[in-house]
């Protein structure tokens, strides 16, 4: 399955796949790669938009086609078809543009992260809980806290499209080189620190390593996992108080800028970083698999072990990708059917696993990915992907939460006081104190104005969100 620069192209992946992978992805769907997908034989009464979670935007005409030719194989409900378009996610406010002026738009979608907002405040999700209870489709199939954060006003309105708990991916040649021990898994975040410093140096090229990365990206809406791992919490039940003046939350905060001014500790890198060996320890998520298959391969010693324990035990970060259906369907019965076909039941997940290594939604498929994993890539066989499965199926990993109030404002908050924090321009204590102050005066405020009825208003608030995302994203690669 190697090239033989050691790495895999999208094609040659497919093609290994296939081999394991059987009738699912055959030659004939990969020789369609590219070309418009052939129609269904038999009529349908309803056609049914539907953009799947696809990781790995930059192959959209091969993903396009393979989902259609699996669908048109696959999805049997008598007198409906499934139409595969590009992904949705990015792209929220155009769709809630477009399902407002009824001028097109997906009956069941893929989406994540600040997106989840945008469609919660428009009303555009359909609320599933009367859907799950006709089907007697239990919440616990999936992941508790995945379930806690599409949940809103007591209404699940969303799915997940699957989990990618963090672990940390880490160079062992490195440690090998500095002569330092590879970790237990049970270590300790004392212990983590210790060899994070003690990596952190000059490489033998001459490039500056810093000892650990900390996430995948320097988003800090996403420390609601970070804050667990010191018994701390984000806000109360019903999101619309904030906890983060708490001692917890402040020994945290400290764990930041200690780190910082240690020199050991900084956010980003990602696989690269880490193939490169500008890090010796990266947090990455199962959604980092293929890139390590590829770029780390065989040829380099590497390994993942989970996230260290914790004062209050072992915590780690999990993505929120969810399905939906949008609630201005005409088909929702027929849109309900679809989301439980790849979100409840196994079959197009386990094609996805195949296809392209995601992680399953589904608690109990976890072994039966471990298993697919090892077999279609030779370059995962010996790795201990088991710390992924544990951190799913286990309860510890933790997805970033959203205020009910002023979500997009209360972000830009967190970004702002986080990285001064983290530059030591605020002292821990006082800057989660200020934080949490004004987190607080938003959400007593309540809403700031009713759920936006245009693509304008919806835009805007959007806009100035992802204006907060990206000065964290120029911070970390200043950094």
């Amino acid at each position: 399955m190697m090239s033989p620069a050691g790495r895999l192209t999208r094609r040659q992946w497919l093609r290994g796949v296939g081999l394991v992978a059987g009738a699912a992805v055959a030659g004939s769907a990969l020789d369609a790669c590219g070309q418009a997908a052939s129609p269904t034989a038999a009529a349908s009464a309803i056609t049914l938009h539907f953009a799947p979670n696809w990781q790995g935007a930059a192959w959209n005409a091969t993903a396009l086609s393979l989902n259609q030719q699996w669908f048109d194989a696959n999805y049997r409900v008598k007198g409906v078809r499934v139409q595969v378009h590009e992904r949705v996610q990015g792209l929220a406010t155009q769709q809630i543009a477009a399902t407002i002026a009824n001028s097109g738009f997906m009956d069941v979608f893929q989406d994540c992260c600040q997106d989840l907002v945008a469609w919660r405040d428009s009303g555009l999700l359909l609320p599933l809980d009367s859907y799950m209870q006709q089907d007697n489709v239990s919440p616990a199939l999936w992941s508790r806290r995945h379930m806690q954060v599409l949940n809103y006003g007591g209404q699940q309105l969303a799915l997940p499209a699957y989990d990618g708990p963090c672990t940390v991916f880490y160079r062992q040649d490195i440690l090998d080189g500095l002569g330092l021990s590879y970790p237990n898994p049970d270590w300790t975040v004392a212990e983590m620190q210790k060899a994070a410093a003690a990596a952190t140096g000059t490489s033998p090229q001459g490039q500056k390593r810093i000892g650990f990365y900390l996430l995948n990206n320097a988003w800090w809406g996403q420390i609601n996992w970070l804050l667990a791992g010191w018994g701390a919490s984000e806000m109360n039940a019903d999101a619309t108080v904030a906890l983060m003046d708490t001692p917890g939350a402040v020994q945290m905060a400290s764990f930041l800028q200690d780190g910082v001014r240690g020199g050991y500790l900084s956010v980003g890198g990602g696989v690269t970083a880490l193939a490169e060996g500008k890090s010796a320890f990266q947090m990455l998520g199962g959604w980092s698999l293929y890139p390590a298959a590829t770029q780390l391969g065989s040829s380099t010693k590497w390994d993942i072990l989970p996230m260290p324990l914790f004062p209050a035990g072992r915590s780690t970060f999990d993505n929120i990708d969810f399905y939906a259906v949008n609630a201005n369907t005409p088909h929702k019965e027929a849109a309900w059917e679809l989301l439980r076909f790849v979100t409840a039941e196994p079959e197009y997940q386990r094609w996805q696993i195949k296809v392209t290594l995601i992680q399953p939604c589904l608690l109990s498929l976890w072994d039966e990915w471990e298993a697919d994993i090892k077999a279609a890539a030779p370059p995962l066989q010996q790795k201990q992907l088991g710390w992924i499965k544990d951190a799913a199926v286990g309860g510890y990993a933790w997805p970033n939460l959203f205020f009910k109030y002023n979500a997009a404002q209360v972000d830009n908050l967190l970004i702002s006081f986080i990285d001064q924090i983290w530059n030591g321009q605020l002292s821990p204590q006082l800057g989660m104190q200020e934080l949490t102050q004004q987190i607080n005066a938003l959400q007593q405020s309540g809403a700031a104005a009713p759920p936006p009825a245009g693509f304008a208003a919806l835009k805007q608030a959007y806009a100035a969100e992802q204006a907060g995302v990206t000065r964290m994203f120029q911070h970390a690669a200043r950094h």
